[in-house]
């Protein structure tokens, strides 16, 4: 795990116990989204390290949200800003939402299985 002063996170999983996190480093991100602090606290996700964060996990990822009941009105999330956007310009975001550890965990299973996540489904834009 890495930690800056504004509190983002970055999450590695293996499921070995001799990790080179170096190496794990230089691997693609898988994606990003936000996550309940609980996968800290609750002790399910192991902390592997506390580093200063890296230049390239610095960049500000865009999320799209969707008004309840209004399924044309959307923007774009920039770290907390929002833009009003048409629907279509939404398409290619991820919904701005706060994950649970169990239903990242799940969706890293259904990545790796080939399987459509049935979570990422649930917020796919309407």
């Amino acid at each position: 795990m890495y930690l800056d002063e504004s509190s983002k996170v970055i999450f590695l999983f293996s499921s070995k116990e001799d990790i080179d996190l170096d190496m794990l480093l230089e691997q693609n991100i898988l994606f990003s989204i936000h996550v309940g602090w609980a996968a800290i606290t609750s002790k399910r996700w192991k902390v592997l390290a506390i580093k200063p964060l890296e230049e390239k996990f610095r960049a500000v990822v865009p999320f799209f949200v969707q008004e309840i009941g209004n399924d044309d009105l959307c923007w774009i999330d920039y770290d907390g800003e929002r833009i009003q956007v048409s629907k279509i310009e939404c398409i290619g975001f991820e919904r701005l939402a706060t994950w649970n550890a169990i239903h990242v965990e799940q969706r890293i299973r259904d990545h790796y299985d080939g399987k459509p996540n049935m979570y990422l489904l649930g917020l796919r834009l309407r």
